[in-house]
């Protein structure tokens, strides 16, 4: 939802970015940072994120809340491409782009009215992408605490296993059952897959740079890598 805002105006309602039936059925991130920066002018009794609506009885049967429905899944995405195109419908901006998701080289389409919301794509990183229907709303980069780095200690709530800095001598992607190391030993805590996990593989072959290959299973993808 958005807020319409001028000095010495009415202040109302004049967006609502999704309906959804049943509280139970979505979960909102409420927005605390538009409140803050609310101009002076405008009316205290307009603070706070959630406004009922009532009926007769006194009964409420809606709300319109100011935040963003996050939905039951965390939709991650490695980031292939920024916008590869562009296109404005009345006061609404489309955007076309390029990541993995599940396993899969996927094309998306972004919409929103403002142009800043494209600019949150970071290629070559993995981002929370949330949607309303079959559009990207909002494109969010993760926290360090969301990404796990260090392969000796246990895994917990991180959201994306990253490893960098690796070397040929010491590391080497191996598959044992459906538990993925990164050491020739596994000596490192593995990474558990799911029996039909997917995979992208980017590498340099044949003199062409970042060559994109999807495979049906991830011991298919560590079999095509290069030396």
């Amino acid at each position: 939802m958005s807020l319409t805002t001028r000095p010495n105006e009415l202040v109302g309602i004049t967006d609502v970015t999704g309906v959804y039936t049943g509280v139970q059925n979505v979960d909102i991130e409420i927005d605390t940072v538009s409140q803050t920066a609310t101009p002076t002018y405008l009316p205290t009794v307009l603070g706070g994120q959630v406004f009922a609506v009532y009926d007769s009885d006194y009964y409420v049967v809606a709300a319109i809340v100011l935040g963003e429905a996050t939905g039951s899944v965390q939709n991650l995405a490695y980031i292939l491409t920024r916008a590869t195109s562009e296109e404005k419908i009345d006061d609404t901006y489309y955007w076309e782009f390029d990541a993995v998701m599940g396993g899969q080289i996927q094309t998306f389409t972004a919409r929103s009215k403002y142009q800043s919301t494209i600019q949150a794509l970071r290629p070559g990183t993995v981002q929370e992408l949330r949607f309303d229907g079959d559009y990207v709303t909002t494109i969010k980069s993760l926290d360090a605490d969301e990404l796990y780095q260090n392969n000796t200690r246990p895994i917990k709530d991180e959201s994306v296993y990253q490893m960098t800095s690796l070397t040929a001598n010491v590391n080497t992607l191996n598959l044992q059952g459906r538990t993925l190391y990164i050491t020739a030993n596994r000596d490192d805590v593995g990474l558990a897959l799911a029996a039909d996990a997917k995979a992208v593989v980017i590498q340099d072959e044949n003199n062409k740079s970042d060559v994109k290959t999807e495979f049906s299973s991830v011991g298919a993808a560590i079999a095509h890598l290069a030396d």
